[in-house]
């Protein structure tokens, strides 16, 4: 199986893994509750709990993070988050629900990962390990 390993920078610490599920579009977390609701979006309906969800930054409101917070308290929240650039309510969201976040890695992860690849986040060293899916 191919490996790929991405450096970025460390936005919350933490280590997990999980297979990834991915989003070429921002995400506002105030549409999601473990599922994405917005109709328009590429995620809608799709489940995000358990997952390592990779997308370019976030967007919304300062409840975004709120709810984020709320998703990990009732085991509906993503395993970690990967982002291009960091933006400070998903960045914020993340702290206050202690979900491990890595962005501004060396290569866009959104041309190296796919969904369903097998991803292991080492955020405290900023450092993302990618199993490419069979």
């Amino acid at each position: 199986m191919e490996k790929i390993v991405l450096k970025g920078r460390c936005a919350n610490p933490g280590k997990t893994e999980g297979y990834a599920l991915i989003s070429h579009e921002p995400i506002d977390f105030t549409f999601a509750f473990g599922v994405i609701y917005k109709p328009c979006h590429e995620l809608s309906m799709k489940i995000v709990s358990s997952k390592v969800l990779v997308f370019p930054n976030g967007c919304g409101t300062t409840i975004g993070e709120y709810i984020l917070y709320l998703m990990k308290r009732f085991g509906l929240a993503p395993k970690a988050i990967i982002n291009n650039s960091a933006y400070p309510i998903t960045v914020q969201g993340a702290i206050i629900s202690n979900i491990p976040m890595v962005y501004n890695l060396d290569r866009d992860p959104l041309e190296i990962i796919e969904t369903g690849d097998l991803i292991r986040v080492n955020a405290d060293e900023g450092i993302v390990e990618v199993t490419k899916r069979k």
